[in-house]
């Protein structure tokens, strides 16, 4: 019995250390999901690693700049913001259906964690952030 509490106790000073059972949950989440990398989220853009990021959630997206996509010119600033408003719209419509997302994003919301896709471009190399606070997310 004496072990048995000295463990409990154990887990419970690391628990905290790690920042409460929310991060934990957050952590084996990530780590859950970027076992699961390449993942294909759209015609052409495939996430190849998520990873924790300050105070990010990372998503490394990889897009095929064939036919479909070119970042090579996306600098402007609206467009940027565009891409950003879809992708949001786009996580609010898959939160509804998809109860891994949900949990993911609940996770996010109660550790005050945004998320962040890096788009890199297949051919040009080219990146572009796009962040979404932990208070955009639905």
């Amino acid at each position: 019995m004496k072990k048995f509490l000295y463990f409990v106790v154990a887990v419970l000073v690391i628990v905290h250390l790690m920042g409460g059972w929310s991060e934990v949950r957050l952590k084996i989440d990530i780590w859950a999901s970027n076992r699961e990398c390449p993942i294909n989220i759209d015609e052409g853009i495939d996430v190849t690693s998520i990873q924790r990021h300050g105070d990010y959630i990372e998503y490394v997206c990889r897009v095929d700049e064939s036919e479909l996509y070119s970042i090579s010119n996306v600098k402007d600033q609206r467009m940027i913001k565009e891409m950003k408003n879809e992708m949001i719209k786009n996580f609010k419509d898959s939160n509804k259906s998809d109860a891994d997302l949900k949990s993911i994003t609940k996770l996010c919301k109660s550790c005050k964690v945004g998320i962040e896709f890096r788009l890199i471009g297949s051919r040009t190399k080219n990146e572009i952030p796009i962040r979404i606070e932990y208070y955009e997310l639905p």
